[in-house]
């Protein structure tokens, strides 16, 4: 994992860099290794297109960590080489493919007796068909995450490479730790996103489809191997919807926001303003139903709506959800006494917390009539001119 794929040689000048990653000089690898001298590598976390890890185990004739395991490719950053040239180049040709595309995931200083230097931590999607180098890999496999994890206790593994795979679940566990509302809300206020029942959303305007498919495309290479489980996205001529939520949690995480930062940074290179000028601001619909009993009610919308359970939420009074995420959530109000209108139901129309006071001064100008603001600024009931109601909402007020 430390040896690039083109041996190096004792000559080998490489970058020293100091205790913040900068590079200050350079010297021979013979001195660097001799003095332990800081300098830069990369781990590549590599897998095929069903998620399974490539393992292997170093050939006998490495000078670093002959024949041990390691759930990683890849090397020494060379001389004048960012961290991602380094990840590409080394993964290409350690895995004998090409067309591969690393993803920066952290960053993380490794120290032994013997070694010190700064380890870039990336993850890429592979072929199945690879073709690692004889002169670095002496065995190889692509794993299942739980058969590396039953595999690793028997194996040697290199140090630094196991030191990476703990920093790896580590940050797997930081980025998937849920945010609160007004921690998400602030998370994206600048970014041209609003936080919008559990999910981060923003519009961007286009001018055609052609350009929408380009924008979508854009967001989801920016979201890598996130994107099927963490992205979707709503494709008009006029605009882009994009919605991040951890599928896995229905919930917005740090790793949610940390991808809307992203994206909003690669559609601002490309001449785009993530934003809702010109166009309708982003919002949600829910439909909410008054119920004197909602276990006894609740199966039955599940089952004519085709609706399901969100991921963690199957309490007998919980909301249901379309699961192709097309319609609008159901939740469920509990009453305290009997109403004898035919129905109980009423819309909750939940836009950004900017937005809220001109959505309602736009329905009062419209014949609608304000009949409690009390709950401000979590919601806004209003009604028709026949007393129909209906809810402004926002996030704030709730926590």
């Amino acid at each position: 994992m430390t040896e690039p794929l083109i041996p190096l040689s004792q000559d080998e000048v490489l970058d020293v860099v100091d205790d913040q990653d900068r590079v200050v000089g350079r010297a021979r690898r013979a001195e660097v290794m001799a003095e332990g001298l800081l300098h830069r590598c990369v781990f590549v976390l590599a897998t095929d297109p069903d998620g399974r890890i490539f393992v292997h185990r170093r050939t006998p004739e490495k000078i670093v960590f002959p024949s041990l395991y390691d759930v990683f490719v890849g090397g020494v950053v060379g001389t004048g080489e960012s961290y991602d040239e380094a990840a590409k180049r080394e993964a290409e040709e350690e895995l004998g493919v090409t067309g591969i595309e690393p993803e920066h995931l952290f960053t993380f200083r490794y120290e032994s007796a013997e070694h010190r230097w700064f380890s870039a931590v990336y993850r890429a999607r592979t072929p199945v068909e690879v073709n690692p180098q004889a002169e670095e890999v002496s065995w190889h496999a692509f794993l299942t995450e739980q058969q590396l994890t039953e595999a690793l206790p028997d194996w040697e593994v290199v140090p630094d490479g196991l030191e990476a795979w703990r920093r790896l679940a580590a940050w797997r566990n930081a980025m998937a730790e849920p945010l609160g509302r007004p921690a998400a809300s602030a998370a994206v206020a600048d970014l041209g996103w609003r936080y919008l029942l559990g999910t981060l959303r923003t519009a961007v305007p286009v001018s055609s489809l052609a350009r929408a498919a380009e924008v979508a495309a854009r967001a989801v290479a920016v979201c890598g191997q996130d994107a099927d489980r963490n992205l979707r996205v709503d494709l008009r001529p006029d605009q882009v919807v994009l919605t991040l939520q951890s599928a896995d949690q229905a919930d917005v995480t740090v790793r949610d926001a940390e991808l809307a930062a992203r994206i909003s940074s690669a559609l601002r290179e490309s001449g785009l303003t993530p934003g809702w000028e010109g166009v309708r601001s982003v919002q949600m619909l829910e439909l909410a139903i008054d119920a004197l009993d909602i276990p006894a009610i609740r199966p039955f919308w599940k089952a004519v709506l085709g609706y399901a359970d969100e991921p963690g939420r199957t309490d007998p009074t919980d909301a249901v959800v379309d699961p192709l995420g097309q319609g609008p959530a159901i939740w469920f109000q509990q009453m305290d006494e009997p109403r004898h209108q035919r129905n109980r139901i009423h819309f909750d129309i939940c836009v950004p917390h900017d937005e809220a006071p001109r959505r309602i001064a736009a329905a009062l100008a419209a014949g609608g009539r304000l009949l409690d603001e009390t709950p401000a600024p979590a919601f806004w009931i209003l009604a028709d001119a026949e007393g129909n109601e209906a809810c402004i909402t926002t996030w704030q007020g709730r926590d």
